[in-house]
C-alpha cells in the first residue's frame, strides 16, 4: 500500500473556537496585534476567548477532489507544478512568484478572473524559529505558525472596505462586477502530514455560526471573521498534500446566487505525525479577484 493511500482516510480534529460572551452586545469583539501606547496602559489586547471544541469529524477528499469547486463548497483542489524554489526572498515572491506562477494560475482555473491584484502572502512553518516580536508580520517571507482556529481571512464588510481604500475612485466601477477574495495556498517542499489544512463547507455556513472581529494593527482595522462550533458545518482535508497540489480558499464573494461564499480554514493536529515527520511549511497567497459587470 502507498504511503498516500495508507494515510486517507477520516479523522478527528479538535479546533480552537472563539466563546460568546454577553458583553459583545454591547462591546464589539476585538484583538490588538501592535503595541500599546504608554497611555494605553491597562487596557486588554483582546476580549475574545478561544477553546478547545469537541471533536470534529474531518473527511479525507484524496482522490475525490474533483468533487469541490469554490462556488459550491468554497475550496477547490488543483494539480500544479512549479519549479520556482525561492520562497524566503521577499523580492523574488513579488516579482516572480506573484507575477508569473500565481497570476496565470488563477486566471486559468477561476472562472470570470479578468483582473487579479496581490494584497498579501505569508510563508506558514509549524516550527517557532524566532521570538514573536522579531517576526515582522508585513514581511511574507517571515514565517508565521499554523493556526488552530477556525477562521475567515475578511469579513464582507473588510473584504468591500479593502477595494474601496487600495482603488479610491475606480472602486465603484470595480464593486459593478463580481468580487472575490482567493486564497492560493500550497506546501512548500514536501508533503504535508503535519499540521494539514482543514475547510470548512462554505454551504454549510450561515451568518449565525459566525463572530465578527476586528483586527486592529498600527495603521489599520480590520474585520475578520471566527467560525462557532456547530454540528451542521462540514470538515474536510486532503491527506499528505503534495507540492504540486493547490489548495484554493474562497474568503469573499459578492455573488449572491452561489451556495458557497466563504470557506473558513484552520490547521489540526494530525493522527500520523511520529518523529521523523518534518514541520509543515506552505506559502499563502492573498488576491483580489475581479469580473467585469
Amino acid at each position: 500500500m502507498s504511503t498516500v493511500a495508507a494515510m486517507s482516510r477520516h479523522e478527528q480534529a479538535i479546533f480552537s473556537y472563539i466563546q460568546w460572551k454577553d458583553i459583545y452586545k454591547d462591546e464589539k469583539p476585538y484583538e490588538i496585534l501592535a503595541d500599546l501606547p504608554i497611555e494605553a496602559n491597562g487596557t486588554a489586547k483582546t476580549n475574545i476567548t478561544l477553546e478547545k471544541g469537541t471533536a470534529d469529524n474531518v473527511t479525507d477528499v484524496r482522490d475525490r477532489e474533483a468533487e469541490f469547486s469554490l462556488d459550491n463548497n468554497g475550496f477547490a483542489f488543483i494539480k500544479h507544478k512549479s519549479d520556482f524554489t525561492e520562497f524566503d526572498k521577499s523580492k523574488f515572491v513579488e516579482d516572480e512568484f506573484l507575477p508569473k506562477v500565481v497570476e496565470p494560475f488563477l486566471k486559468k482555473h477561476v472562472e470570470g478572473a479578468d483582473r487579479i491584484v496581490f494584497f498579501d502572502w505569508h510563508l506558514r512553518r509549524n516550527v517557532r524559529e524566532e521570538a514573536p516580536e522579531k517576526i515582522d508580520i508585513n514581511d511574507g517571507s517571515h514565517a508565521l505558525l499554523p493556526v488552530n482556529y477556525p477562521h475567515i481571512d475578511q469579513s464582507p464588510a473588510s473584504a468591500i472596505l479593502r477595494v474601496r481604500q487600495q482603488f479610491g475612485e475606480e472602486a465603484d466601477e470595480l464593486l459593478k462586477g463580481r468580487v472575490r477574495i482567493v486564497n492560493f495556498w500550497r506546501p512548500l517542499w514536501r508533503p504535508v502530514v503535519d499540521a494539514p489544512l482543514a475547510l470548512c463547507d462554505g454551504s454549510t455556513v450561515t451568518a449565525d455560526d459566525v463572530i465578527l472581529v476586528d483586527h486592529v494593527r498600527e495603521f489599520h482595522v480590520g474585520e475578520t471573521v471566527y467560525l462557532r462550533q456547530k454540528p451542521t458545518n462540514k470538515w474536510y482535508y486532503l491527506s499528505h498534500q503534495q507540492p504540486d497540489e493547490v489548495t484554493l480558499i474562497k474568503i469573499f464573494d459578492s455573488k449572491q446566487n452561489c451556495a458557497a461564499k466563504w470557506c473558513p480554514h484552520a490547521s489540526f493536529n494530525h493522527a500520523d505525525v511520529g518523529i521523523g515527520h518534518s514541520p509543515r511549511e506552505s506559502i499563502e497567497v492573498r488576491a483580489l479577484i475581479f469580473t467585469k459587470p
